[in-house]
């Protein structure tokens, strides 16, 4: 029997032979036997969903893709196996979905549903959503993004149907590693001015000699 399978059993119950119409009569002792009996066991659809995301952090107004994994565990297949995942449009300014690896994704407003169709035991599907952060999103904001997944058959464990990835947005920085935007301003201003002195004073120099 899997484990947390729900069944049912259908008895016939008889005393001496004789078949009883209420099984609550038999009296203690009786001899009984089994006349028909069957076990139905619904098959469990122990689906689980992974989210990852690249890059993270990001930059502000550069893109993030996510991978959405979807897999069935258990020893039998899951059927209507649907992905929904819902995307702050707060943060996102555009969406561009990639080719499923099974069945076929639609986006609406934000939400994107992921029809998977049909999974069979200890198989996996993956489904890849690129999206672009808005210039406007203010730095150091924690972009949250949240799928689930349902299918037709029972689920004895609910606590992996669900996903979540946080993903941290940064400033712009300069080409220089570890200098920030402004950083990179000030020096270029400094350089600048030590130029500009370096030049009037050749020229005063040059004047003097004359």
């Amino acid at each position: 029997m899997p484990p947390h399978a729900r069944w049912s059993l259908s008895l016939s119950w008889a005393k001496n032979s004789d078949k009883i119409e209420h099984p609550d009569s038999l009296s203690a002792g009786g001899a009984f036997r089994i006349y028909s009996n069957y076990l139905t066991f619904p098959s469990d659809a122990d689906l689980a969903i992974t989210k990852t995301d690249l890059s993270d952090p990001v930059v502000v107004g550069a893109q993030v893709q996510y991978t959405l994994t979807v897999t069935k565990y258990g020893p039998s297949d899951a059927t209507g196996v649907v992905v929904t995942d819902n995307l702050p449009l707060a943060d996102i300014a555009s969406i561009t979905l990639g080719t499923p690896s099974q069945g076929n994704a639609s986006e609406l407003g934000g939400v994107v549903t992921w029809n998977v169709g049909n999974l069979g035991a200890g198989s996996s599907a993956q489904l890849t959503i690129t999206v672009h952060v808005k210039s406007s999103t203010p730095p150091y904001t924690v972009i949250v993004n949240k799928a689930a997944v349902t299918g037709d058959q029972y689920d004895p464990d609910l606590t992996n149907n669900g996903a979540a990835e946080e993903t941290k947005v940064i400033p712009l920085t300069s080409s220089v590693p570890g200098i920030s935007l402004w950083g990179g301003v000030a020096l270029a201003v400094l350089f600048s001015g030590t130029l500009i002195w370096l030049v009037c004073r050749k020229l005063i120099t040059a004047g003097r000699g004359r």
